[in-house]
């Protein structure tokens, strides 16, 4: 950090990575041959790597970069990174692991095609060179040192990742506690606790809409800045309330992604979707989104409480020609429903087609 010139470079390449090269997962590695990157905007879904511990070494360098300086959209890439594209890398029952982290999965092209055998539809038990599994096991336990930064000074405290959680610095406590499956709201209780003034930020997520703030009791104008918002303690303690909305996020890809034009993702909370065929049918390549998503809160057996998303769809009604190539004609579809699962949760049931990216039918 002390390197201005090693610095400068450094956020160049970080640059380059999530605004050309990154997966909206936060995965990174665009080929299995060498785990690398390729060119700008190339993002396959179905062949890419995504590497577990590539997404982690992210999650590293990301951290880095805030500490120099501090904007919220390098805690937005940390946030995307560990809620999505690191967990991912391991099974509901902690037992089982993927290397490659892919947007799109076909059993059977995994199983017959060699250019797509790195993409797994189920995670392994373990593998011959196992540095996914002991990487993803030291890095969840320290998750605290990305919550929270300090000044040199110990004079200012960020608030970058919202966990319930405690931190304990030179000048103050801070504790968090959300709800944001019931109430959608979030409390921060913040102690002085050596008389010292000190500026706190909190971080609000993009993720979030309608968001109200009340300091000790009384309703404030939420003013941003950089993606935080700023306090001074000189009290004994401040509660800081939030309150608000979270929507379901609709994404789609600059055109340049040629394996996402046309299509459309979804999010809810720092969440990334998916389609699975365990909730749907199998043919997902068929359906196209059309309509509003609602978020529905249930409990899975498998997968435990956890919002889904159900979106109004069509879907091709097959019928299979008597030929490969046959002359247009016009299709036909059938009035569906798609369910949609948080990245994270996929290939902990049946086995089957997974899809993040959908065609996108219009309004």
């Amino acid at each position: 950090l002390n390197d201005s010139a090693l610095l400068n470079a450094a956020k160049k390449i970080w640059e380059s990575i999530v605004s050309k090269r990154m997966y909206i997962t936060g995965g990174i590695g665009s080929t299995v041959r060498g785990e690398a990157f390729t060119y700008d905007y190339d993002l396959p879904t179905d062949t890419m790597y995504c590497e577990t511990c590539a997404a982690i070494g992210l999650l590293y360098f990301t951290s880095v970069l805030q500490k120099s300086d501090k904007n919220s959209a390098y805690a937005d890439i940390m946030e995307r990174v560990l809620y999505n594209s690191m967990i991912s890398g391991m099974s509901l029952d902690g037992e089982h692991f993927f290397y490659v982290n892919p947007l799109e999965v076909d059993p059977e092209a995994s199983l017959k095609n060699p250019d797509k055998s790195h993409v797994k539809a189920t995670r392994p038990s373990w593998f011959g060179c196992a540095c996914c599994p002991p990487n993803l096991a030291r890095t969840i336990p320290a998750i605290q040192r990305y919550i929270y930064d300090e000044s040199e000074d110990t004079k200012r405290i960020w608030i970058n990742q919202w966990i319930d959680s405690t931190g304990a610095f030179e000048n103050a406590t801070l504790q968090q506690q959300h709800d944001f499956r019931n109430k959608k709201e979030s409390t921060f209780t913040i102690t002085n606790t050596n008389d010292l003034e000190t500026e706190i930020f909190i971080r609000i997520p993009y993720w979030l809409d309608n968001v109200s703030v009340w300091v000790n009791g009384e309703e404030k104008v939420l003013e941003i800045t950089d993606g935080y918002f700023k306090l001074i303690l000189f009290s004994n303690s401040i509660e800081v309330r939030l309150t608000y909305n979270m929507p379901v996020l609709k994404w789609q890809a600059n055109p340049n992604v040629k394996s996402a034009y046309g299509k459309v993702a979804f999010q809810k909370g720092p969440f990334i979707y998916a389609a699975e065929e365990s909730d749907n049918e199998s043919a997902l390549h068929l359906y196209h989104v059309k309509g509003e998503p609602v978020a529905i809160d249930i409990e899975d057996a498998v997968l435990g409480p956890i919002s889904v998303i159900d979106v109004p769809a069509q879907k091709l009604e097959q019928t299979e020609p008597s030929s490969l190539y046959y002359l247009y004609q016009k299709p036909g579809y059938l009035e569906k429903n798609l369910r949609l699962i948080p990245y994270y949760c996929w290939a902990n049931r049946d086995t089957g087609e997974m899809r993040v990216w959908l065609n996108d039918g219009g309004e």
